[in-house]
């Protein structure tokens, strides 16, 4: 089994602009993504992309920039790539609401990317793959060699616009690393006007110390198919909604691979979601003992600037270490057990969005 690596006396330095960002697919590998959405137009608006990406109403030649500011919701998701071999890619994607006033994000949600060593989902494709999309402009779907400019740096790049019924989508792929650059798309709304969104790369560096990275769940913990939690408080709980007083919280059904353990969720008996967690990352039910008894108090095992956020050990003695995650509006705080690795506890703090104030979950039991 492997265990990941020792956490780094020096942490990786910060997400660099995108003009300077070394964009290679490779374990440890971290990209950050900006998302924007908006609501465009009038009733009836039809937008489509011409051939220069931009967004034009149906009999008009005026165009709406590929990427605008709005009035719609905004997040950034930083993306880590845990595993890269000969047949597998798994990368762990988290997302934060970003609060474009105060420029602060608040820790949303987690996901679990899954892929060959050819393709992982839609972030990325080896770069020989796109010979065999040759360019071409047939009705509802395009191809196109461009030169694609993004925050002072051009890619050669390839575009493909498809007609997704309701209306149009384009993404637009770097042809040197095999990464996206952006994905937007124009959907029609019912009632009128049209939804505009975008997922824009913003930077990529190669991480350092950051657990879960090579790293695989013990043999034993892969045994478990409940997790019984017990959370109590006022506020939300990551995959289970929200929460008022005391209620009992499950993980049930769990299938665990090697790097990737997915569960169903249930609140009080109330089915929610699944999660999904990749083996030794911050949050996951379990983090490598090796890992957590090296650290030390108000050690950063992660920290990106530009984000405003940073995880560090908040408290360790001889039995537990607390991890927290900090930005200017939330402190989530996970507590593991040292001598093996399991998840006790986590709490949520927050002072705005959809979090609301406190709410604790501590483990029960597993069968």
């Amino acid at each position: 089994m492997v265990t990941g690596l020792l956490p780094s006396t020096l942490t990786a330095a910060p997400l660099p602009a995108l003009k300077d960002a070394n964009l290679t697919m490779r374990l440890g590998q971290r990209l950050s993504y900006l998302s924007a959405a908006a609501t465009v137009g009038q009733s009836g608006l039809n937008l489509v992309p011409d051939a220069n990406g931009n967004w034009v109403a149906v009999g008009s030649n005026n165009p709406l920039p590929e990427i605008s500011r709005g009035t719609g919701g905004a997040g950034v998701s930083t993306i880590d790539i845990c595993q890269f071999n000969a047949t597998t890619t798994i990368a762990n994607q988290t997302t934060y609401l970003l609060n474009t006033v105060t420029n602060s994000v608040t820790l949303a949600s987690r996901q679990v990317l899954q892929g060959t060593n050819q393709v992982l989902g839609e972030i990325w494709a080896r770069p020989a793959n796109f010979a065999a999309f040759p360019d071409q402009n047939v009705p509802n779907f395009r191809v196109k060699r461009i030169r694609y400019t993004l925050d002072g740096r051009t890619f050669n790049a390839v575009r493909i616009q498809q007609n997704t019924g309701n209306g149009w989508t384009q993404s637009t792929y770097d042809l040197a690393s095999g990464f996206l650059i952006i994905k937007s798309n124009a959907i029609q709304i019912q009632g009128g006007g049209t939804g505009l969104a975008y997922f824009r790369i913003t930077s990529g560096k190669l991480l350092g110390g950051v657990p879960g990275i090579n790293t695989g769940w013990p043999a034993a913990l892969r045994n478990f198919k409940t997790y019984n939690w017990l959370a109590r408080g006022t506020g939300g709980v990551f995959g289970a909604g929200g929460v008022t007083g005391q209620v009992p919280f499950k993980w049930s059904n769990m299938k665990w691979s090697s790097q990737v353990v997915t569960a169903d969720v249930s609140v009080a008996g109330q089915a929610q979601v699944k999660v999904q967690y990749v083996a030794g990352t911050f949050s996951a039910p379990w983090m490598s003992a090796t890992f957590l008894q090296a650290l030390k108090l108000n050690q950063v095992i992660d920290a990106e600037p530009a984000l405003q956020y940073s995880i560090f050990v908040s408290s360790v003695d001889a039995t537990h270490v607390n991890l927290r995650f900090s930005s200017r509006t939330q402190n989530v705080t996970y507590k593991y057990k040292r001598s093996t690795g399991d998840l006790v506890s986590f709490t949520v703090l927050s002072t705005e969005g959809i979090f609301g104030s406190s709410a604790t979950v501590t483990f029960v039991s597993r069968q």
